[in-house]
This record gives structure tokens, C-alpha cells and sequence, in this order.
């Protein structure tokens, strides 16, 4: 037969190594779901900003002709360069969705608004010339 030997030896656990296991386990969960968040948060505002870019961009598309469409380039400053409409909304919209230009973008969407809705009323078309 053979002999079985056991080697018994405490282990020096006090309330305060628990407490530190315990706390440490605690951050890391923290760091965990802080990182888990920022990438969701990251995920969903790239997600809204594809999103938004591809609904400009169909609506470039369908609801503005060439000759609006450069008009808006010059109205955000930027030069007409030999550019067919898909490049041309694509430089559009690339700039609006920029957020320096969100000032810019929003007061010149006004603007160009009020310039149609002038162009479109009778009483005023005749002293718009574009």
C-alpha cells in the first residue's frame, strides 16, 4: 500500500486583504463598464453621423439642382471647381457635418431658405436673379 501524505497550511487571510481583493475587483468592474460605455457611445455617434451623411446626401440628390448646388458652394466659401453633382454634394456634405461648421452651416441654411422662399413668391421673384 502506499502512503498518503498531506501538507495542511494556513493561509493568512485577514478581513483587510478581503476588503482590498474586494475593492480592487470593484475598479476594475468600473473600468470595465466605463470602457464598455465610451465604446458603445462611440459606435452609436459614428452610427448617426453615417446615418445623417447618406440622408444629406439623398437629399442633395433629389431635391437640389446643379445650379443650386453650386450656389451653395459658394455661399459656404468654397471654390467651383470642375465637379459633377455626386462630388459636389459629397463636398457639401462633408462640410456641413463637420462641427466647426456648424454655426456657418446653420445661419446659411437660413439664409438659403429665405433666398427660395423670396425666389418661389411672386411679388419678390422679379427682383431675384439667380
Amino acid at each position: 500500500m502506499n502512503n498518503i501524505t498531506y501538507n495542511i497550511t494556513e493561509n493568512n487571510i485577514t478581513e483587510n486583504n478581503i476588503a482590498n481583493e474586494n475593492d480592487n475587483l470593484n475598479k476594475n468592474n468600473d473600468n470595465i463598464k466605463t470602457n464598455i460605455e465610451t465604446n458603445i457611445e462611440t459606435n452609436i455617434e459614428t452610427n448617426i453621423n453615417i446615418n445623417e451623411k447618406i440622408a444629406r446626401e439623398l437629399d442633395y440628390e433629389l431635391n437640389y439642382n446643379f445650379k443650386n448646388l453650386t450656389l451653395l458652394l459658394e455661399i459656404y466659401g468654397m471654390k467651383k471647381q470642375k465637379l459633377n453633382k455626386s462630388q459636389i454634394i459629397e463636398k457639401i456634405v462633408d462640410f456641413e457635418i463637420d462641427i466647426n461648421n456648424i454655426y456657418i452651416v446653420e445661419k446659411n441654411k437660413r439664409l438659403y431658405n429665405n433666398l427660395l422662399e423670396l425666389k418661389n413668391n411672386s411679388s419678390f421673384s422679379k427682383y431675384i436673379l439667380i
